[in-house]
């Protein structure tokens, strides 16, 4: 079975005056995870589409597809297009 559920990120934490980031990936990937996990698919796979970033005017839409197995989350894939809007290099 396949479901394509629709969720949409809060656009600040006005507590802590951040603003909202235009997509995150890793989060959306656990969220998609943890969501996957308290549904009642056994096994199959369960597709997501995330918005974020419009309220910041650069919107996203990450689709986040989760395989589940006997009941459990074996595997995550995050999919999306992107814009360079940085570029760096890391010495370790």
């Amino acid at each position: 079975p396949r479901s394509t559920p629709l969720y949409s990120s809060a656009a600040s934490d006005v507590y802590k005056r951040q603003v909202e980031d235009a997509a995150t990936g890793s989060a959306c990937g656990a969220l998609g995870a943890l969501l996957a996990s308290r549904n009642n698919l056994q096994t199959g796979k369960i597709d997501f589409e995330i918005h974020q970033g419009e309220s910041i005017g650069r919107p996203s839409y990450i689709n986040v597809s989760v395989i589940k197995e006997q009941g459990e989350v074996i595997k995550t894939t995050i999919s999306g297009k992107c814009v360079l809007v940085s570029e760096g290099t890391f010495y370790i």
